[in-house]
């Protein structure tokens, strides 16, 4: 039973291997995103627009995206009319 195994350390209480791939995962599109969102920072630009041009290129990339999703999961259920637009978008 759980309860027996927990009280022999038979359980592991670390993330294993699932928690150290998310952890590299995370760090990895950290970096990406950090180095997709700074290449449209000019140096004169205040902290202001800086911010403004980097949630508008990570919210554009998100629709971009999940607008994909959208359209094939409407093709896959047999709907190309619907699905076309969400792709062609």
């Amino acid at each position: 039973m759980i309860s027996e195994r927990i009280g022999k350390g038979d359980l592991r209480t670390d993330r294993g291997k699932w928690g150290n791939q998310l952890e590299r995962f995370k760090g990895k599109l950290n970096a990406w995103i950090k180095s997709l969102a700074g290449k449209r920072d000019l140096p004169s630009d205040p902290e202001k627009r800086r911010l403004r041009k980097t949630v508008l290129i990570l919210l554009s990339g998100t629709y971009t995206i999940l607008g994909v999703f959208w359209g094939v999961a409407y093709l896959s259920i047999g709907r190309p009319l619907a699905g076309s637009f969400p792709c062609e978008w």
